[in-house]
């Protein structure tokens, strides 16, 4: 699902990975690539709360803040150019 506040903060395509649902594309996957695919969706749908989270000045311990690293790599892994 698309999500007007993700595109005008520049992600492009500007999918909402946590109400984002494909049912026919996750079945075809091979179960390796399936179980990375979950893995990774996760991991940036933590990323984003937890970003929202630490604007508001919170204190992130190591854990925290390695999350928000992977999950900023997984941002720029997905962002596409913009043509």
């Amino acid at each position: 699902m698309l999500d007007a506040r993700l595109f005008h903060e520049g992600h492009k395509p500007s999918v909402d990975v946590g109400t984002s649902v494909s049912r026919v594309g996750g079945k075809t996957q091979a179960p390796a690539l399936r179980e990375a695919a979950h893995s990774m969706r996760l991991d940036y749908a933590q990323f984003l709360e937890l970003e929202m989270f630490t604007r508001f000045g919170g204190v992130a311990d190591a854990q925290v803040r390695n999350k928000i690293a992977r999950g900023r790599r997984i941002r720029s892994i997905l962002a596409q150019p913009q043509y």
